[in-house]
């Protein structure tokens, strides 16, 4: 490499290295990889349990793990909550959680009276019956993103008896 050419890399913010005949360029004023800081909330609930109001929180990615049985009633509430409270990406694992997937549609449909859903406001939805959850919260960690929005809030949203917040957390920041 010439020394006119290592100049200019610096004088760009570049830094140039050969590898073997290989020149290889970093831009260093750009990372590559943009670390995210996700702010976490753990909230457990029975079967017909309140939820706290419906203000509008920033918007959020949810993992919903049902451990219990729940009756569609009490699921179309939760699911309108999701909505409501600005989750725009939500993650159902747990016993008939492919029936999250439709309801937490439904409810997305109802808040824009069925008519179009603005991409800002269309929430992403997936069940996963067949994984562990271990790999759904890696999934929720590396590939759960909103095509249109940025979200670094992440809900567990555990419908269950006995509290599991630190095993769940674990198991988010191990995967």
């Amino acid at each position: 490499m010439c020394h006119k050419h290592a100049l200019a890399c610096r004088a760009a913010n570049e830094r140039t290295e050969p590898l073997e005949g290989i020149k290889i360029q970093f831009d260093i004023s750009r990372p590559a990889l943009k670390l995210a800081v996700m702010k976490i909330r753990y909230l457990r609930l029975s079967h017909g349990d309140h939820l706290p109001p419906a203000d509008k929180f920033e918007p959020y990615k949810a993992v919903v793990i049902v451990e219990d049985r729940v009756e569609p009633d009490w699921q179309r509430v939760v699911s309108q909550w999701l909505a409501e409270t600005g989750c725009l990406y939500m993650i159902a694992w747990g016993k008939d959680c492919g029936s999250w997937d439709d309801s937490v549609d439904m409810a997305n449909l109802r808040q824009f009276e069925f008519g179009e859903i603005p991409n800002e406001h269309f929430i992403m939805t997936t069940w996963h019956e067949k994984e562990t959850l271990r790999e759904v919260m890696e999934f929720a960690r590396l590939s759960a993103h909103h095509p249109n929005v940025e979200l670094d809030r992440l809900l567990l949203l555990h419908i269950g008896g006995a509290d599991r917040q630190g095993e769940f957390m674990a198991l988010y920041n191990d995967a």
